[in-house]
């Protein structure tokens, strides 16, 4: 939980930009939902059915009765042709302003990201520079860059993507199980029995991809520290000739890198 805080306190700055970019997000799957329901009339008049929205009977569903709502007045004494006009042109509209929404909130989220980035390597590279002497003795310099570098990168698609695709992603389950509850409330309710089901039995193997990931960071950091230590020290290596030793030591390090990955 502390780490938690300590790295949403670089995105407090720009929560205002963080925030409506999930707002367009959210916006973005709500027309979403709004395209999938207006799919229903759609189906109807490519099927020849006779009336787009059904407005009154003992089967007509929640979802035909927010259908009324929504295009009621719009269909209100158009014929069949003009009606199917009318729902495909929504369609389109709404799946451009979707789209739209979409495109921007992740332009707003990846120059948060950036920012972000920008200012946590800063704040590390201030840090690293206040280390005393011996703590570079012991430490090798790759492993100091992988954790730099490719460590901020896992990070900032933490604090950026998994955030804001968490609640773009529960905003369109929301809306689509809103949907499906009002067409039949039985078969939402059995298909999300399966759901806990489902999390649970990842669990496992999302606790296994999180160990690898620290592994291969590892891994990564030996190879950077390798390519470091013989460019900077390539006139002893060419001295004692050392250079299919250092090939060596650089394909195994690779290799592991390499099955690491595979896994």
């Amino acid at each position: 939980m502390r780490t938690w805080r300590a790295l949403v306190r670089f995105l407090r700055p720009y929560r205002k930009r963080f925030g409506l970019s999930l707002l367009l997000g959210v916006i973005g799957s709500l027309l979403d939902g709004m395209t999938f329901l207006m799919l229903i009339p759609f189906l109807r008049a490519v099927f020849g059915n006779a009336e787009l929205v059904q407005r009154a009977g003992p089967a007509v569903s929640s979802a035909d009765r927010l259908l009324d709502g929504l295009l009621g007045p719009l269909l209100e004494g158009a014929s069949k042709e003009r009606a199917f006009a009318v729902v495909v042109a929504l369609i389109l509209i709404s799946v451009i302003f979707k789209n739209a929404c979409v495109y921007l909130s992740r332009l707003g989220g990846l120059s948060v990201q950036e920012y972000v980035m920008r200012d946590m390597r800063t704040a590390m590279y201030a840090h690293l520079q206040g280390m005393r002497l011996d703590y570079f003795q012991r430490t090798r310099g790759g492993q100091l860059l992988t954790r730099m570098l490719a460590d901020t990168e896992m990070v900032k698609s933490m604090l950026g993507d998994w955030i804001a695709e968490l609640i773009r992603s529960s905003a369109t389950a929301l809306v689509y199980v809103a949907i499906l509850v009002q067409i039949s409330w039985r078969l939402t309710g059995l298909a999300l029995i399966m759901v806990p089901v489902l999390v649970f039995a990842l669990r496992p193997l999302l606790k296994r991809l999180r160990g690898r990931a620290r592994h291969l960071l590892d891994d990564r950091g030996e190879m950077t520290s390798l390519m470091q230590e013989t460019i900077s020290g390539v006139r002893l290596v060419k001295a004692y000739g050392a250079e299919p030793y250092e090939r060596t030591r650089f394909a195994e390090a690779a290799t592991r890198y390499a099955r690491g990955v595979v896994k």
